[in-house]
């Protein structure tokens, strides 16, 4: 189990990515003031954390927008 140190009443998915990490998106927090996006390695440590100053119904994370380009 991962905690990922906060809590969303609504709004809220759970993803494993092909790499075994995992992406968690709580987005009401705050009341519905904010939305966050957290992506985790499997032991605990989170790789990237993503705020937005909305409701966030859903997030996905993407390697690139453009075809054949990574970073």
């Amino acid at each position: 189990n991962l905690d990922v140190g906060n809590y969303s009443g609504e709004l809220g998915t759970a993803e494993r990515m092909p790499n075994g990490n995992y992406v968690f998106n709580s987005g009401s927090q705050g009341g519905g003031v904010f939305g966050q996006s957290i992506e985790m390695l499997p032991d605990g440590p989170e790789v990237y954390v993503q705020e937005v100053a909305a409701r966030d119904y859903r997030s996905f994370r993407m390697s690139s927008l453009y075809h054949g380009v990574r970073h």
